[in-house]
């Protein structure tokens, strides 16, 4: 179980809110902005209910880093364990159960219909998650080139 608790890579203070400011803009402006434009304007059979659950895996991730920003190895696993718990919630109408259904935003974002294909769109968003930071790290993006 020690690995699920890893050691945080610490930044420099002015790095970190740099870090912040960039996950902001990418948790809110862009994932939020396609996935609104696939909820209005798609209504086909793959993107809108694949590609939405990937994205928001996205979303997910960059909303936890503007509070976490040190680098996690393991944060693409925790958002999935979190999706997978909000897949779960869905399967015992939890919706239901705390009397939501009136209320049209929070039942839109707990949901309130399980499926199992979502459980395997959020893993591949985790895993297109962890890919990336690796390609990020690894090939020094991160650092400034001027």
């Amino acid at each position: 179980m020690g690995f699920l608790f890893e050691k945080p890579q610490k930044y420099n203070k002015h790095e970190s809110f740099k870090q912040q400011e960039i996950y902001l803009l990418h948790s809110i402006h862009r994932p939020f902005f396609v996935e609104t434009l696939i909820a209005i304007f798609l209504n086909d059979k793959f993107i809108r209910p694949y590609g939405g659950d990937i994205i928001v895996e996205w979303l997910v991730y960059c909303f936890v880093r503007i509070f976490i920003p040190e680098k996690y190895k393991l944060l693409p696993l925790y958002v999935f364990i979190f999706s997978v718990l909000i897949e779960i919630s869905q399967y015992f109408k939890l919706v239901e159960v705390l009397g939501l259904q009136g209320n049209p935003i929070l039942r839109t974002m707990i949901g309130n219909t399980f499926n199992w294909n979502d459980i395997w769109c959020y893993a591949v968003g985790c895993i297109l998650i962890a890919i990336g930071s690796y390609i990020y790290k690894n090939n020094n993006f991160s650092k400034k080139k001027y």
